[in-house]
């Protein structure tokens, strides 16, 4: 019950650390210290709506029992390509069994597939596409009689509509690693291959992160990049692999180090010296690749007041870059204004963050902003019944976003209270939000 409890917090720190400067009161102006002369303009505001005339419910779970009538702190998901259907793993809180793999099709007439329950136990803490034809969920395992969690990669065949047939393997082999515990896991798939970063506690006084790679489909090996007694020093904020070498971003928010990055060939085994990206009032939000083969980056300045920083940078950029280099998108100064309950992403050259705000959580709110320091959406886009809160949320592109808009597909739970004054329970709603 205990590593229950520490997986639902790692999850939620994560969350509230990697998103709570995403929203924005007023568009900022460019750092006076950045590299960016000549920045592109900015697209046109955007305004968003619901699609469908009423949110779709995915679960109920008032019937449950016990931990199973609520989700935990985080959903993840991904599409489909070419096909209505997208995928969603929830897991329970506390993660006691199997967590649940939803299949939802986003056709307007569409029927509701059964949830499938996968695995034993474990939280889904990622969901990727691995191929053309495959998603993949990666899963912090609970750890049995002592030993270290497993960490799983649950592979899902795109033609298996319902998931029923998807099938676990270990990512790596984490017994080399000692009684580890506190697990933070980041995966990457690019053209060299699979990248797989680890950050943990290895002992009362030492946390550590780490990094296996392979190609194929055996088990990978792991090797420390650096270790640490100061948890926020080695806490991942993002790996990518651009042409040939992989790049793992570490540091919280506060942390003592700065922000760090290790770069270094796919395939080798030899941690690099860190170089410092950041002081410790800035961090790295997310990374992503550009339609184009650039790099988009968001950081968070907390120096004064708090910042939203985009760029976008070249490939050979990425080992010379620093956070002050880029403009300021925008700023504000209260976290219940910040929708942090879903990981903020780069889809194309778009970040978006969707999630709960308002002092109560009872608002879902989507912020969408440009790599260039602009920012296109920041809008309330519902407000959940009075006594009740918005939990979890996820989204995916359900139509490409551009300069004009795009659709998302949108899944989040609101937790209630029974009519009858019982324990609450949380219902899932899917529906996809237009901006244009």
């Amino acid at each position: 019950m205990r590593h229950a409890s520490v997986v639902a917090a790692l999850l939620t720190i994560n969350l509230l650390l990697g998103c709570n400067a995403i929203l924005g009161i007023e568009e900022g102006s460019p750092r006076s210290d950045g590299g960016t002369d000549a920045l592109p303009p900015a697209g046109p505001p955007l305004t968003c709506a619901w699609v469908f005339p009423s949110h779709r419910t995915v679960a109920d779970l008032s019937a449950n029992t016990g931990g199973t009538r609520l989700f935990g702190s985080n959903l993840v998901a991904t599409h489909v390509p070419g096909n209505p259907i997208f995928r969603v793993a929830a897991f329970h809180d506390p993660p006691l069994g199997p967590f649940e793999l939803y299949t939802i099709d986003a056709s307007p007439s569409s029927m509701l597939f059964p949830p499938q329950s996968v695995g034993s136990n474990g939280v889904p803490v990622q969901m990727l596409r691995l191929d053309n034809s495959t998603i993949g969920i990666v899963v912090v395992g609970l750890p049995m009689a002592g030993t270290s969690p497993e960490i799983l990669l649950y592979r899902v065949d795109d033609a298996d509509r319902l998931g029923s047939a998807s099938q676990g393997a270990p990512l790596i082999d984490a017994s080399t690693l000692g009684n580890l515990s506190e697990v933070s896991a980041l995966m990457d798939v690019g053209p060299s291959g699979e990248s797989l970063v680890l950050s943990y506690r290895a002992s009362p006084n030492e946390y550590r992160v780490s990094l296996g790679q392979r190609v194929g489909g055996a088990a990978g090996t792991l090797f420390d990049l650096t270790s640490d007694f100061v948890e926020p020093n080695i806490r991942q904020r993002a790996v990518l692999t651009v042409g040939g070498r992989t790049h793992v971003f570490v540091g919280l928010p506060g942390s003592p180090a700065g922000g760090r990055q290790f770069s270094l060939d796919f395939g080798s085994t030899t941690a690099p010296p860190p170089r410092p990206i950041s002081n410790m009032t800035t961090f790295l939000l997310a990374t992503g690749i550009s339609p184009f083969g650039k790099i988009n980056v968001a950081a968070v300045d907390l120096g004064l007041g708090v910042a939203l920083m985009t760029g976008q940078l070249d490939a050979t950029q990425i080992e010379t870059f620093q956070a002050s280099d880029f403009p300021v998108a925008t700023m504000f100064g209260g976290l219940t204004s910040v929708p942090y309950a879903s990981a903020p992403g780069w889809i194309g050259d778009n970040l978006v963050s969707l999630g709960h705000t308002g002092p109560a959580a009872d608002e879902l709110t989507i912020v969408w902003a440009d790599p260039f320091g602009h920012m296109r959406v920041q809008q309330k886009i519902d407000q959940a019944p009075a006594g009740t809160k918005i939990g979890a949320s996820v989204f995916t592109a359900a139509a490409q976003l551009g300069i004009l808009g795009g659709i998302l597909n949108v899944v989040w739970a609101v937790t209630l209270i029974a009519p009858d004054g019982g324990e609450p329970y949380d219902v899932l709603y899917y529906d996809q939000i237009r901006c244009l």
